[in-house]
């Protein structure tokens, strides 16, 4: 769905504490936003809890504001967490690292948080239940420092955010390369047609298992994805020696091989005959490029153009 989506030029966006319902919804510029009730370990209390104050009271000015605003009793760290990682903070302009980045005090940013909201909701509630409760200044305390964090690798985002939401949504770890993908490799859902065949296949190394045999030889058992799907592949003795190097995980690589029958069954397997690394197979296999041009659009300053891009 995300794929057609993309084909017929829709927007699908993250989920977002501003934007965002339980379900997938569309916000007012027409992009599909998705639902925060989705989030793994969030819950739909926590989220209509959050829906009704944002009625209530408006949009979240910022993450503080945030803290203030929510009920703690239903946003708790893991909450927290898995909304960070689900991007649904990205639009306070904040990395997603920073909120696992260790403050001052304590071991995350999102536990500082979690103890501002806290001391700022009962400082409210006290002021609010003392004498001179309607003569009381508004509370104010001061926000903790925003620390410093690097963005992480795409990977690794991606990673987390298929984790809490399930799919890979604010890209894919074979974005940099889906040219490579598109030309020079069958994707993983066909790999069915290729019976008895030879096939090169391209993804990233989903999950890698690095194991030694009774007889204390090296083999291993990989999980590698594509836009379309994934597939197991089981290496042993001489092709692993030669190849485990490549196989670690969210490595994006290309392979040779043959989609085999298996030794004494009628199910098929693929044999590695040559890995490579994705970011060398563009320029390795390319050996000319066709620009195909409509007469009517030719005219002498683009010809100009293309001959010194060419030069």
């Amino acid at each position: 769905f995300l794929e057609e989506c993309k084909r017929m030029g829709l927007n699908v966006k993250g989920p977002d504490v501003n934007e965002s319902l339980i379900d997938f919804s569309v916000n007012k510029k027409g992009d599909v936003r998705y639902g925060m009730g989705a989030v793994k370990g969030v819950g739909e209390a926590a989220v209509e809890v959050l829906i009704e104050e944002r009625g209530k009271n408006g949009p979240f000015r910022d993450i503080f504001d945030f803290m203030r605003r929510i009920n703690l009793r239903t946003v708790n760290k893991r909450v927290m967490e898995n909304l960070a990682y689900a991007g649904a903070f990205d639009s306070f302009g904040h990395v997603r690292g920073s909120f696992f980045t260790p403050t001052d005090k304590y071991e995350t940013f999102i536990e500082n948080l979690l103890r501002y909201g806290s001391a700022h909701q009962e400082d409210k509630m006290m002021s609010v239940n003392s004498l001179f409760g309607d003569l009381s200044a508004s509370v104010s305390i001061p926000e903790p420092t925003i620390p410093k964090a690097n963005d992480w690798s795409l990977i690794f985002k991606l990673q987390k955010e298929k984790d809490v939401i399930g799919i890979y949504l604010s890209g894919h770890p074979l974005d940099d390369f889906r040219y490579e993908w598109e030309t020079f490799a069958t994707p993983l859902d066909k790999v069915d047609n290729y019976k008895g065949r030879k096939v090169n296949i391209a993804g990233f190394v989903m999950k890698a298992e690095h194991r030694i045999s009774q007889k204390g030889t090296g083999w291993g058992r990989f999980t590698i994805q594509d836009y379309t799907g994934s597939l197991e592949i089981a290496m042993f003795s001489e092709t692993y020696s030669k190849f485990k190097t490549f196989f670690e995980e969210a490595t994006s690589i290309y392979i040779e091989g043959e989609f085999k029958q298996r030794y004494n069954s009628e199910e098929f397997e693929f044999k590695v005959n040559n890995v490579r690394l994705l970011e060398t197979i563009g320029e390795e296999k390319t050996s000319s490029v066709t620009l195909k041009i409509p007469v009517e659009n030719l005219t002498s300053e683009l010809i100009g153009k293309i001959e010194k891009l060419c030069a």
